[in-house]
């Protein structure tokens, strides 16, 4: 390879990586969605292959754990059967809280307009009550 194919390759990781990053941090997407993984294993392995090819063995060492992460991460959710290619995250959920966490904040906001219906009831009757 030319000096110019590995800068390349290595600056395409950058973007990649920082796009990734980027996207999860304005919750455009979810940290546990495909897209998000693939985006790491792709970005960090050009890195490795340019951090290699420039003798900065630190780097490889860290980008090849990255990708590692991140290709674990993408056999766990194939093992799951987590097959949605892409994860948006909802902007209207909690992205940062546990699923079971979400559902439950889901559950309490509907409890809580039920009980605002009941509470409206109630006092229509009382006033009814005090008309008489």
């Amino acid at each position: 390879m030319t000096p110019l194919t590995v800068n390349l390759i290595g600056w395409a990781g950058v973007v990649l990586v920082l796009l990734a990053y980027g996207l999860l941090s304005v919750a455009y997407i979810d940290g546990n969605s495909r897209i998000y993984q693939w985006l790491n294993v792709a970005g960090a392995g050009m890195l490795v292959v340019n951090s290699a090819y420039l003798g900065a063995y630190p780097s490889v060492g860290v980008n090849a754990a990255w990708a590692g992460i991140a290709a674990a991460m993408l056999v766990r959710l194939w093992w799951r059967g987590e097959n949605a290619p892409m994860r948006m995250a909802n902007k209207r959920s909690r992205p940062n809280l546990p699923q079971r966490l979400q559902l439950t904040y889901a559950a309490l906001k509907n409890k809580r307009r039920e009980l605002a219906l009941v509470l409206q009831q109630v006092q229509k009757e009382q006033n009814r009550a005090k008309r008489r």
